[in-house]
């Protein structure tokens, strides 16, 4: 087990998550980098408003959401593992998330432009040395350790998680370069949509190959352990989305 948890955190260091153009958690983290910029009453009725119209539009596409991942849960879910379905499945909830995405990049760009000077170098500073958040990879360490795992589990878990670790690898330096053409469109003064739509749909294929990769990585792992343990590892997680919530 000392083995595990050593390996665990080893790999909670690199990016675990499917590479994509935004993290889900991008939203509640400029929250609280805002809340250090001093902004003016007016700022802050800008930001609410830009904000809340953005949720109001998303809320067209979210329908479209839920169907592609039912189909996709359904396929984790299967006894044996059909990588034609998934990668299928996964490229249609990419494709699908193309239009909240942009919103979401729209929305950044309207924000970023209602901050004075010094303010977006405050905030480009704050993003920059902002502490290192838990990865998911770290999140499941926890969990893991509360499963009971026998000896033959840890070895194979060990194993599996730094095969996963080197796969992972080989998509940060495509993450990075999205990440930072991606900075400069919702930095720039005007946000060019042409370009955004050409930077997502370049990245397309970078992203599929990741999520089907991390997809492929949660199949197996659940393939290692007992109808019970997986079962509490489902309990961990719900008790942990929960939490989330409680705070927001």
């Amino acid at each position: 087990m000392q083995k595990l948890i050593a390996t665990l955190t080893l790999v909670s260091m690199i990016a675990f998550a499917p590479v994509t153009l935004a993290q889900k958690g991008d939203h509640k983290k400029a929250v609280g980098l805002f809340s250090q910029l001093n902004l003016s009453d007016v700022q802050k009725e800008q930001i609410k408003t830009i904000r809340q119209d953005s949720r109001d539009e998303k809320k067209i596409y979210r329908e479209e959401q839920k169907a592609v991942r039912e189909t996709f849960k359904t396929l984790m879910k299967a006894e044996l593992w059909d990588e034609s379905a998934v990668t299928s499945a996964v490229t249609t909830q990419i494709n699908a998330s193309k239009q909240l995405r942009l919103i979401d990049a729209t929305s950044k760009h309207a924000v970023y432009h209602v901050l004075s000077d010094e303010q977006q170098a405050q905030l480009l500073d704050l993003m920059e040395n902002r502490p290192e958040r838990p990865s998911k990879l770290a999140k499941l360490s926890k969990r893991l350790e509360k499963l009971n795992l026998d000896d033959a589990q840890t070895t194979a878990v060990t194993a599996l998680i730094e095969a996963h670790q080197l796969e992972m690898q080989g998509f940060k330096a495509n993450k990075s370069a999205a990440k930072e053409a991606q900075h400069a469109l919702i930095t720039a003064e005007t946000f060019d949509q042409n370009a955004w739509s050409q930077l997502f749909d370049s990245n397309v294929e970078n992203m599929v190959a990741a999520k089907v990769t991390t997809a492929k990585f949660k199949f197996d792992l659940k393939a290692l352990l007992t109808d019970k343990q997986v079962k509490r590892l489902k309990k961990l997680m719900k008790k942990s989305k929960r939490g989330k919530k409680s705070k927001d």
